[in-house]
């Protein structure tokens, strides 16, 4: 896992501006308030909460969770688009990866923990360590929201060379648990891990 961890570190920090402008428009228009509008839905009362983004890059969700008046905290692996964060006036911003946060951050400290489109980067034993590490942080009552990408998506690789497309169901419970994401422009790539949603419901019940 060392060197996953690594990799993606690596390659985040050579994209990071071009990353950060070109995923704007989906991560902070959309998936961001999606988030928001969960918490809100489970309770999430943001301005007397203390909230942690995993995987917090940029730090566009910061912002907004900031502006409704959470005190606000955030970890990613890559130093640049921290870097990026700290130009967006955040501060509480920690170097390092999900899978550790329970390392970083003292138990039962957080009202809300949050995550966009950042842990399927991990190995099924990453992805299980940062959402169990997440839940040693979350005070009594806390919430974990978080999103991933649909298993479906993450099946490429199983479909003998072919890209999936949203019409294509062959081998839809095929074993396959890893599939690239490519920022062409870039010339870029990283793997993505699945799991699917009865071991992503299950690991949360464990939790």
């Amino acid at each position: 896992m060392r060197e996953i961890i690594e990799h993606i570190a690596s390659t985040y920090d050579r994209i990071a501006e071009n990353y950060t402008r070109s995923s704007r428009a989906f991560n902070e228009t959309l998936m961001h308030g999606e988030i928001m509008a969960l918490a809100q839905k489970w309770g999430c009362n943001f301005g007397n909460s203390t909230a942690l983004d995993l995987g917090c890059g940029p730090g566009g969700l910061m912002v907004r969770l900031k502006k409704m008046g959470a005190e606000v905290y955030g970890i990613d692996i890559s130093q640049k688009l921290l870097e990026i964060a700290r130009g967006r006036d955040l501060a509480n911003l920690t170097h390092g990866s999900m899978h550790k946060v329970a390392d970083f951050y003292p138990q039962e400290s957080f009202d809300l923990v949050v995550s966009n489109y950042a842990l399927h980067y991990l190995p099924q034993e990453g992805q299980e360590l940062a959402i169990r590490g997440a839940y040693t942080i979350l005070k009594p009552g806390g919430l974990l929201v978080y999103s991933l990408n649909h298993p479906f998506f993450l099946r490429g690789g199983c479909f003998d060379g072919e890209k999936p497309s949203l019409g294509r169901t062959t081998d839809y419970f095929s074993p396959c648990r890893t599939d690239s994401w490519g920022q062409k422009e870039f010339g870029e790539e990283l793997r993505m891990f699945r799991m699917d949603w009865p071991e992503i419901h299950a690991l949360n019940r464990r939790a």
